[in-house]
């Protein structure tokens, strides 16, 4: 897979794992993206880059997952666009 590389701001393409660069106050970290959110913004630097690292679908956008996303609460859903990977 070629590498691609995304910068605050611009819309998420693809739903996927992310791995997030920060301008050397923190370690790279993993984040899962829903396609057409945007990048965020990192408090603490100005540059940060985004690397997709694995595209992969929304399971609730599956149509044998997606009556379960009724049962979800709000607060559940709040995360959707950046869900860290542990």
């Amino acid at each position: 897979m070629k590498r691609q590389f995304f910068t605050t701001g611009q819309r998420i393409p693809t739903t996927g794992v992310y791995l997030a660069k920060h301008c050397g106050h923190k370690f790279a970290e993993k984040f899962v993206f829903l396609k057409g959110g945007q990048f965020p913004r990192c408090s603490r630097c100005e540059r940060i880059a985004f690397e997709l690292l694995q595209a992969a679908p929304y399971i609730f956008s599956d149509p044998d997952f997606s009556a379960l996303a009724c049962e979800e609460t709000p607060s559940e859903r709040d995360d959707e666009h950046l869900r860290k990977i542990v």
